[in-house]
């Protein structure tokens, strides 16, 4: 199963944060970015199987007042109310095929780096600024330990307020 989807293409594309279980043996991994820039399987719990964070690329109004929203796997979802907005992440339910909450892009978060030369490693977003005159780019500042840098928006996704929602560790 891939995000508890049977599938039997053994040529079917799995992407970042996407889980694969294998119920006859009962174990679940999530695919996760190690040190060295590569995917990686990370063994999950069973009650995290079922939890995948999305990143809302974009949105915009369809017919009837509808908002749709594009993520960064290239899943849509239409919604009639809501506040999201683009960088944020929702964690989505893959058993209920429904959006459960919203992860709001803030100083203070969890975050984790899924590009770069820091990916696969999580900290705290302690700040957001801008650069550039002509083109304005998003720079974020994460703190882990006694070490912060810098990076572009793009690299990181969000995975927690206070703790991260799922488990990040390879």
């Amino acid at each position: 199963l891939v995000n508890n989807r049977n599938i039997s293409d053994v040529k079917f594309a799995v992407g970042l944060f996407d889980v694969i279980s294998l119920p006859k043996i009962k174990e679940n991994y999530r695919i996760l970015i190690n040190k060295q820039n590569k995917f990686s399987l990370s063994k999950i719990s069973e009650s995290e199987a079922n939890t995948l964070l999305l990143r809302i690329d974009n949105k915009r109004t369809v017919a009837k007042g509808k908002t749709q929203i594009n993520f960064m796997n290239g899943w849509n979802k239409l919604v009639s109310k809501g506040n999201y907005k683009t960088s944020d992440v929702v964690v989505f339910d893959t058993k209920a095929n429904k959006i459960v909450s919203t992860l709001n892009l803030k100083v203070g978060s969890i975050v984790y780096f899924i590009g770069g030369k820091h990916a696969g490693i999580s900290g705290k977003l302690s700040k957001i600024s801008e650069t550039g005159t002509l083109r304005k780019h998003k720079v974020a500042k994460v703190s882990f330990g006694k070490e912060s840098v810098e990076s572009s928006l793009n690299n990181i996704i969000v995975i927690g307020d206070t703790k991260p929602i799922i488990k990040v560790e390879i």
